[in-house]
């Protein structure tokens, strides 16, 4: 996860934590977001995973922003653990959506999809890292995550079912 990189330095470097307290507060976020799954997956079976979703991404966006504004330590602590559950649903809408979105290739995709947030794993805290040395501000190691939330909310947003029109009570066509 590449929020349990970022995190750890975020702690230590913005807010003077000790490697044992920002250590910890890393686990908890981790175990947070590793339980909130379950639930998160009970959501998607009963709502489906596209609402969950649309609610999800503009959600964990919101709960970045404390971090970005470099807010108190207990405020971002509280933003982080908030924020780790909405991602914890927000994969298990994800790999709730793959199999009526791909019926015939579940597996291929789900795989796709792992890999995907494997390299999401591997490049954010490297570009977190890049845009912080870049800016010299601790809080801009999380501006790339806050980008792909952002990215998210807006595709999912877009691809909302669209009402039908409306058909006309009275037609002035002939038949």
């Amino acid at each position: 996860m590449a929020a349990c990189l970022v995190l750890g330095d975020l702690y230590m470097d913005l807010y003077g934590l000790s490697m044992t307290t920002a250590g910890a507060l890393v686990t908890a976020f981790t175990f947070t977001t590793g339980l909130s799954r379950i639930p998160g997956g009970a959501l998607a079976d009963r709502f489906g995973a596209r609402p969950l979703l649309r609610a999800s991404f503009p959600a964990i966006a919101l709960m970045l922003a404390p971090i970005v504004f470099g807010l108190s330590a207990p405020v971002v602590v509280l933003s982080t653990v908030v924020c780790g559950i909405l991602l914890g649903g927000a994969m298990s809408a994800t790999f709730k959506a793959i199999p009526s979105a791909f019926p015939r290739s579940v597996g291929a995709v789900g795989g796709l999809v792992g890999a995907i947030g494997g390299l999401g794993g591997f490049f954010l805290p490297l570009m977190g890292g890049w845009t912080r040395e870049a800016t010299g501000t601790p809080t801009a190691m999380v501006w790339p995550l806050m980008g792909i939330a952002l990215a998210g909310a807006a595709a999912a947003w877009l691809h909302r079912p669209q009402a039908e029109p409306a058909q006309p009570v009275l037609s002035l066509e002939s038949k």
